[in-house]
């Protein structure tokens, strides 16, 4: 194995001038307690869930930024020879490609998902979205893909992680039956700048040997190759039968929310779903296999099973903004019990995102989060998915320099509940002919 700087930072990028604006400021001190930390040491605070340490959010975003974008570098690399992979292969084993949670590499990390995520075109990152109680700080762990020079069979490069959720966070001790303490984390491998690797494991060992592999979703923003975004993509923290308990759902109600926001003009409803009884599988393979689907159905039973419910949300908001990032110009992050409401000058989800004035704020932030009169445990926010990292300790964090988080004026925009709905007077119009329409498609009866 031989070491080099494989990797010239250009001056300028996509999204140039907010990584310099967070170099410039990235090392400035912060208070946590009365006590200074670095950038670095921001991001640690939160690997264990103590989210109360009066951290600001904007502090909290610029770290989590500075981590996942800023500190990776390729200047350490390794080219591997192949001949580690040689030594460890004394089976012959084919290499396979791992699942939904299943480990990769030698490492305790569960794999969700992988993209090669260009954005930043001076510095292309392997992000890889995974749960397990492993890296922390102090832990190691090495990206590993096929260099695009056939003379350097392999390259392998460290990964820079934060977690996006403990799994002993505070905000839901005492009040569940723990699944397991693993948490939800993103890891970063700056990868050089011409590759463009389409699987990816991780070792514990730089240059080390693994008989699976993640695959890897390229963006390919810096190369001009989009494909035509849409205006709304819907995320929704996934669909178990407790969840919908809470939110007092019935298969007639699920059925009228879908209903409801295809009403809203929304392009697409993704679902994250896990054990659900046969009525309300009914009503959701309905609304994905009609004509025009509304409804966009991801199975999440293996991370449900293994995560605990709040890591397990975390976990799925971030996959679907991924999954789903150059595809969409807005993605609205909600839960299946919040009903989306205007009551000031627009009617639907369309006219807001094309407005120009919100279109020119929420870029300018990455996003907005949407209020509730109900405060809502869980956030509910609409972002720009070009211009954020994901999301983070229930917040989305925004890939800029200067992170703000602003809420969203309720005369655009507001979230209630089911039995709230008539604060919306579009709802209140269209209940009635929804509902005979929910008659007429025959969904409701067992």
């Amino acid at each position: 194995m031989k070491r080099r700087n494989i990797c010239s930072v250009h001056s300028a990028g996509v999204l140039g001038a907010i990584v310099l604006g967070i170099q410039l400021g990235v090392f400035n001190l912060f208070q946590v307690n009365n006590h200074s930390t670095n950038a670095d040491e921001v991001g640690d605070t939160l690997y264990y869930g103590r989210d109360k340490l009066g951290i600001r959010y904007a502090d909290y975003a610029k770290s989590t930024v500075y981590k996942l974008v800023l500190k990776p570098g390729t200047s350490n690399a390794a080219t591997c020879s192949g001949s580690s992979y040689r030594l460890h292969d004394v089976g012959g084993l084919p290499i396979r490609k791992v699942g939904l949670m299943q480990t990769l590499g030698d490492t305790n990390v569960h794999a969700l998902s992988a993209v090669l995520d260009d954005r930043v075109s001076d510095r292309p990152m392997l992000r890889i979205l995974a749960a397990g109680l492993h890296p922390g700080p102090g832990d190691k762990v090495y990206c590993n893909y096929k260099c695009i020079d056939e003379e350097v069979p392999f390259c392998s490069i460290e990964a820079h992680g934060v977690i996006l959720l403990a799994g002993n966070h505070t905000d839901y001790i005492d009040e569940h039956d723990r699944k397991s303490l693993m948490n939800v984390m993103s890891l970063a491998c700056a990868v050089r700048y011409d590759d463009t690797p389409d699987e990816v494991s991780l070792t514990t060992k730089q240059c080390g040997f693994s008989h699976n592999v993640l695959p890897v979703r390229s963006l390919n923003v810096s190369r001009g190759v989009m494909i035509p975004s849409r205006d709304v993509g819907i995320c929704v923290r996934p669909f178990t039968m407790s969840a919908l308990e809470k939110a007092a759902m019935t298969p007639e109600h699920l059925a009228l929310w879908l209903e409801y926001l295809r009403l809203l003009r929304a392009d697409k409803v993704h679902i994250y779903t896990s054990v659900l009884d046969d009525r309300f599988s009914k009503v959701l393979k309905f609304y994905q296999q009609e004509s025009f689907s509304i409804a966009d159905l991801v199975d999440w039973k293996a991370a449900d099973e293994q995560l605990d419910e709040v890591v397990s949300d975390e976990a799925a908001i971030n996959h679907c903004i991924y999954n789903q990032l150059t595809a969409y110009d807005n993605i609205i992050v909600m839960s299946v019990e919040e009903w989306l409401v205007f009551s000031g000058k627009f009617h639907d989800l369309k006219e807001l995102v094309r407005h120009p004035e919100f279109r020119a704020k929420r870029d300018a932030f990455g996003g907005f989060r949407i209020r509730s009169p109900l405060e809502l445990k869980r956030q509910m926010y609409i972002v720009n998915p070009m211009k954020i990292l994901g999301s983070a300790a229930r917040h989305f964090v925004a890939l800029s320099g200067k992170p703000s988080f602003r809420v969203l004026e309720t005369t655009d925009l507001l979230a209630v509940q089911y039995k709230d709905r008539k604060l919306s007077d579009s709802f209140r119009k269209e209940e009635v002919n929804l509902m005979q329409l929910l008659g007429e498609k025959d969904l409701l009866e067992s």
